[in-house]
């Protein structure tokens, strides 16, 4: 019995040792924290002890559950992110480090507990004052990221402000209005699809098309979630929504101008494109994109004999020379044209490998090897071109090593064989 008793006695003081331990612990991280708060300059190591301190604290069953302890490591963590964020303030050209993003995000995390472990008035209004705090930080360092173009490392901190701005609201504390929290969502959302997290793009986007005071771009962007994700009709009737909302809006229109392309719905993409032009009529993309859409036409009648593969050419034509016209250095409508002019010399070959031994067919034939002959010298300078601003380009060293082949320059169409091979 006395053993047993031994035993337990033994076990309690243990337990009480590490209580005291705990205790002593957060009582000299708060102090080595206040000495460094006294001279930020000269006490650095006074917040890393603090730091090995209150990381032990946050072992103990008793302490660790206590509003001062995490307030207390809120502060530590807070004041690392601090030191960025004063350098900010100093230089405008300074960037965070990573690093302040998560000791920052660790801060946040840390008031969060201590408010729900809160008794004392005091022990929530010190929690929410710092949360708010540190969400300002956190907005900052976004802020930079993306005044950098860098929108994946701006997603991190922009979603824990998101957090942080739900808690402060359930507090009766205004962080973000109602017009900036629908900006940051937005913005939060697109971070997130830059960063590859899209199921949170996914969700943030339903939540501001849902709210019913979407934007534009909101319609526009959550609609290609959609349809990234095969989900074509829902994608499409957010896309009809906010059409309805939205009738002018260019945005909606290129959204569904892009749904159209991958669906090779060429009949649409006519409608849509021409009206995209009304609205920007000096946009030299959409004219190209409209030449694009006229020579598939014109390839699909020609291959069936249907009449209007003439009308189809010409309009393919036309649009693409308006694209070159608009933006002479706009190479995707440059090779296109001699695109044109080949894919037609190659469906007169299919013609003219299909004929017999006739006599009208060899007349046909001979007819056939003239016009596919006009029609490559007509497409030659056009590569030409495409080929200066992009010798690697593979379609490109294709069309001019075949061309030179019939022109019987086999030096030349060897010269871009040899190239082709080396992209190989």
């Amino acid at each position: 019995m006395k053993k047993i008793l031994f035993g337990l006695l033994a076990l309690f003081l243990t337990v009480g040792t590490f209580a005291q331990d705990a205790k002593k612990s957060l009582r000299k991280a708060t102090t080595a924290l206040t000495a460094y708060n006294v001279d930020k300059s000269n006490n650095q190591d006074k917040l890393d002890e603090a730091k090995q301190l209150i990381e032990s604290v946050m072992n103990d069953a008793e302490y660790g559950s206590t509003a001062k302890a995490w307030q207390t490591r809120g502060e530590i963590y807070s004041s690392y992110a601090e030191q960025d964020y004063t350098m900010m303030a100093l230089n405008t050209e300074h960037k965070p480090a990573e690093s302040s993003i998560e000791n920052a995000i660790v801060a946040a995390e840390s008031f969060e507990k201590a408010l729900g472990y809160a008794e004392k008035k005091f022990e929530t209004k010190d929690a929410l004052d710092e949360l708010r705090t540190v969400g300002d930080m956190l907005n900052t360092f976004a802020n930079t990221y993306i005044a950098g173009q860098e929108y994946a490392k701006a997603y991190m901190p922009l979603n824990k402000v998101t957090d942080i701005n739900t808690t402060l609201t359930n507090n009766d504390r205004e962080f973000l209005n109602e017009a900036d929290l629908a900006n940051h969502l937005f913005v939060t959302a697109y971070t997130a699809t830059a960063a590859g997290e899209n199921d949170r793009a996914m969700d943030l986007f339903k939540q501001l098309y849902e709210s019913g005071s979407a934007e534009a771009g909101v319609y526009a962007t959550y609609a290609n979630l959609l349809m990234q994700n095969e989900m074509q009709e829902e994608g499409l009737k957010v896309l009809g929504e906010g059409r309805a909302k939205y009738p002018d809006n260019s945005e909606i229109l290129f959204a569904e101008i892009n749904y159209y392309i991958t669906k090779q719905d060429y009949t649409t993409l006519q409608a849509k494109l021409s009206e995209a032009i009304e609205k920007e009529p000096n946009n030299a993309g959409l004219y190209s994109a409209l030449g694009n859409v006229y020579m598939n036409l014109f390839t699909e009648a020609y291959a069936k004999g249907d009449a209007k593969n003439e009308e189809y050419f010409n309009q393919s034509l036309e649009y693409f020379n308006k694209a070159v016209e608009i933006d002479p250095s706009l190479m995707d409508a440059t090779y296109s044209i001699g695109s044109l002019y080949f894919n037609k010399a190659v469906e007169l070959n299919k013609k003219q490998s299909a004929l017999g031994m006739s006599k009208e067919d060899q007349k046909l034939y001979g007819e056939y090897g003239e016009q596919m002959a006009a029609l490559f010298d007509k497409a030659l300078p056009y590569f030409e071109k495409a080929y200066a601003a992009n010798p690697q380009d593979r379609n490109t060293l294709i069309a001019l090593k075949e061309i030179y082949a019939r022109k019987n320059d086999f030096e030349k169409s060897n010269q871009f064989k040899a190239e082709l091979d080396a992209l190989k």
